[in-house]
């Protein structure tokens, strides 16, 4: 296990035995610290314009003040302003419900998110932004369609969103579209140092028909904007996602293959709510290079988190999670590694379903590094339920299963004998659960 985190001296002389362990204790404590200090909270640039819009009633116009706000009752007069929006804006949405067509649909030319906004809503349960179009592909009935996104050019940096819902209204725009086969984002951002706190993303949908395209809706995510360009400070905390509309979907993703030198930030205190379907993915986190993924719940998801990429990736903590009602493989890991799992509360409530899963190199993708995995409480619905297991009984050196408690009717998979490490992991009834070899 290779976590890169100062090691204070006085731990480099304690014996070998008891330092590895401390290591890993140490790295995992440290890492929110060091994010915290590093990455403390984006707020808006110095001297920065505010401008405040209201969805009415009334007819448009307004000067943008706080007093006399812009009204916008349409999707076209939404987004003409906040086209006309400079970067470094803070964007004031007072209570209601407005409307936008997004990065476009056909015959409208929607806005982009540019570098430096804020976009401030009056609350979760108070201000909504409804996507009402989509982009047509060029296949009959499909086409995609993304609220909040950054665009395909250089990459924005330093955006906050927050106190809103997302309503990504599938059946409103396949409506209006005449179009089903679509995928609907809440947020997609590119770039670095994002701040996304108390938004709610519902009604999203992951059914685009483009040939050759991944239908999947990445409902929020960010990333860097490519391999060149820096990944740091991407935080997205106290979100829920729920009413997905159907599909494959991402609920929370930092996507991409970490830029020049990896990504840091955190994903905390989020809800996911979805129905235990094929396709519905909680969390994913790609090329990390220091990462939280912490006290967060999901609730019917078929992989709570899941990296089913090559891109590398390290440093990730992955702690103190409820990851509820799984129907898969809850914990996909098939790269990245030298991270992680830890006193997290993991549900399986399928037959067959795992709750860990881990792959070494295959025609797909290069493989996983070590990963260890302790201090969890494994719990089945059913039977059948799988705690953990390496795809196609190949194990990746290095992993450590320990410390965890397995209640129901749990399988210790055959290949759970490649674990490294195991150790310590006790059933309901206090009983040692061996991996027999």
């Amino acid at each position: 296990m290779n976590v890169h985190f100062p090691i204070p001296p006085s731990e480099s002389r304690l014996p070998a035995r008891v330092c590895s362990r401390d290591r890993r204790n140490h790295a995992a404590a440290r890492v929110g610290l060091l994010l915290t200090l590093l990455f403390a909270g984006l707020t808006p640039a110095l001297g920065a314009s505010k401008y405040w819009l209201s969805p009415g009633p009334g007819q448009p116009g307004g000067s943008g003040t706080e007093a006399d706000p812009w009204i916008t009752p349409t999707a076209a007069e939404f987004d003409a302003r906040l086209r006309q929006l400079p970067p470094d804006a803070i964007i004031q949405l007072g209570a209601g419900a407005f409307e936008t067509h997004g990065w476009g649909s056909p015959g409208q030319p929607g806005f982009l998110v540019k570098t430096g906004w804020t976009l401030q809503g009056a609350g979760m349960d108070k201000t909504t932004v409804r996507l009402v179009g989509c982009v047509a592909d060029q296949q009959a009935g499909s086409g995609i369609g993304r609220m909040f996104f950054s665009g395909w050019g250089p990459g924005v940096e330093r955006v906050v969103m927050r106190d809103f819902t997302a309503d990504c209204n599938h059946t409103g725009v396949a409506r209006a579209m005449q179009r089903t086969a679509i995928s609907l984002e809440a947020i997609n951002l590119m770039g670095r140092e994002f701040r996304i706190e108390r938004v709610r993303a519902i009604n999203a949908l992951g059914r685009r028909g483009a040939a050759g395209v991944n239908p999947e809706s990445f409902i929020i995510a960010v990333a860097p904007r490519d391999d060149t360009t820096d990944a740091t400070g991407y935080w997205v905390e106290d979100c829920v996602v729920d009413r997905f509309g159907g599909g494959d979907c991402t609920a929370i993703g930092l996507l991409g293959k970490g830029g020049k030198a990896g990504a840091t930030g955190a994903f905390r205190r989020n809800q996911i709510l979805l129905d235990g379907k094929p396709g519905r993915f909680g969390f994913s986190a790609h090329g990390t290079r220091e990462f939280v993924i912490e006290n967060n719940r999901t609730r019917g998801t078929s992989r709570a988190f899941n990296w089913d990429t090559p891109a590398p990736g390290r440093n990730l903590l992955i702690r103190s999670n409820e990851f509820l009602q799984c129907t898969g493989w809850a914990l996909n890991l098939c790269s990245g590694g030298d991270s992680i799992i830890e006193n997290n509360l993991i549900e399986l409530s399928a037959p067959e379903a795992i709750g860990v899963h881990i792959s070494g190199a295959n025609s797909v993708f290069g493989g996983a590094r070590p990963w260890i995995v302790r201090s969890n409480q494994f719990r089945a619905r059913g039977s059948g339920t799988i705690v953990a297991r390496f795809y196609e009984g190949k194990a990746v050196p290095g992993c450590v299963f320990e410390g965890n408690r397995l209640q129901g009717r749990l399988k210790v998979d055959p290949s759970a004998a490649g674990f490294t490490v195991w150790r310590n992991n006790r059933d309901a009834g206090n009983r040692m659960v061996r991996a027999d070899r």
